[in-house]
């Protein structure tokens, strides 16, 4: 069933198929033994051994999910009408989940290299991996050195996490020119590891970008169509950065569908070059729009969600509290996925993407028309 703004097909798990005497546990422990990849992986420095991971998890993942929801999973990322996410309910994970990680050890990779090779919560991670290699291959973060393993991004909270996350499109590919390169997944995965507090705290935030587009005023999409945004960062210096190059919100595809691309982040301002202040206003307006239609996704353990990066913009409401989840609240594990991301023989750079097997670029390559 698709909720009407976030445009999400909930899938509910069979909780029998998972009972105990259908020997889950064990079976997971049979295929995934102490010295095996999944416990020790860098795909920044062992491509192939990242892989192994990968392929082991995939075939995990083959024989305890109904082939009904694998079916379904394969067309996803290639279906440009009906929901734009998928919510998987009732996977069972790891029954002893340590503390929630600090984002301290998720971004400083020079000072904890052995937290980047290390798997916390391996039954989550299992589901994490094999899933994405169903839709695709799973890939690191463009320009990130902090997900561990080269793949798996921790989602906590910390001492300034105050505030909503602004809704957005993770690495959305920006800049006028068709022939620019671009850092953009097709597909983001957010496994719920461990919820916020209570249901008053953060919840995921996701609006369906056609349903969007059928809520603005007309005036503000003859306006975000025709003139760009540039997002700007706040350094610590009280500089601002500019992100990326100017880019249109809403791009009409030759394929009928028109992407929305709102690249609002924290600590950020935007202006536009060709529109000012009246394009500025409209982006606003969109971006608060989003935000209040979309749908409010409490993410509990063994919930995953599934998202078109090109067909959907999410963010995140407020933590319940600041500091609630600094050990023990919410934490999701994420990972993104690509059908484009190795180049086939004969294939032009520009074209390609990169080489096999490498799973975490600096930037992947590829086009998009505005």
């Amino acid at each position: 069933m698709a909720s009407p703004n976030g445009n999400i097909e909930t899938i509910d798990l069979d909780p029998r198929s998972f009972a105990p005497n259908k020997g889950f546990y064990k079976s997971w422990e049979k295929s995934f033994p102490e010295e095996c990849p999944l416990f020790d992986y860098c795909a920044r420095d062992s491509p192939e051994r990242a892989l192994m991971a990968v392929h082991d998890a995939f075939a995990f993942v083959s024989e305890w999910l109904p082939q009904s929801v694998m079916a379904r999973l394969a067309s996803f990322p290639f279906q440009k009408s009906g929901p734009s996410a998928i919510l998987i309910r009732g996977f069972p994970i790891d029954t002893d989940v340590p503390p929630s990680p600090t984002k301290a050890n998720i971004f400083d990779d020079s000072a904890n290299r052995k937290t980047d090779q290390s798997t916390l919560v391996p039954v989550a991670e299992s589901w994490l991996l094999g899933v994405s290699r169903i839709l695709g291959i799973p890939v690191g973060a463009p320009y990130s050195t902090g997900d561990r393993g080269g793949l798996v991004r921790d989602i906590t909270q910390n001492q300034d996490d105050d505030d909503v996350l602004p809704m957005h499109r993770d690495y959305p590919a920006v800049g006028r020119d068709a022939k620019s390169k671009i850092t953009e997944p097709e597909v983001l995965i957010l496994f719920g590891v461990r919820s916020d507090v209570d249901d008053s705290g953060a919840k995921t935030v996701v609006m369906d970008s056609s349903n969007l587009l059928r809520a603005i005023d007309q005036t503000d999409g003859v306006l975000l169509r025709a003139t760009t945004i540039q997002t700007e960062i706040k350094l610590p210096t009280g500089q601002f950065l500019p992100i990326g190059q100017p880019f249109h919100p809403i791009i009409d595809n030759e394929d009928g569908t028109s992407t929305v691309t709102l690249n609002n982040l924290p600590n950020a301002r935007y202006n536009s070059p060709d529109g000012g202040t009246p394009t500025v206003e409209a982006y606003a307006r969109i971006s608060q729009l989003a935000f209040d239609m979309g749908k409010r996704i409490n993410l509990k353990a063994g919930d995953m969600l599934i998202i078109q990066n090109s067909r959907l913009v999410h963010g995140r409401t407020k933590f319940h509290s600041v500091g609630s989840c600094f050990d023990s609240g919410r934490w999701l594990v994420k990972t993104y996925v690509s059908n484009r991301l190795w180049r086939i023989p004969g294939e032009s750079l520009s074209g390609g993407h990169t080489e096999y097997p490498n799973l975490n670029p600096s930037g992947w390559t590829g086009t998009r028309r505005e």
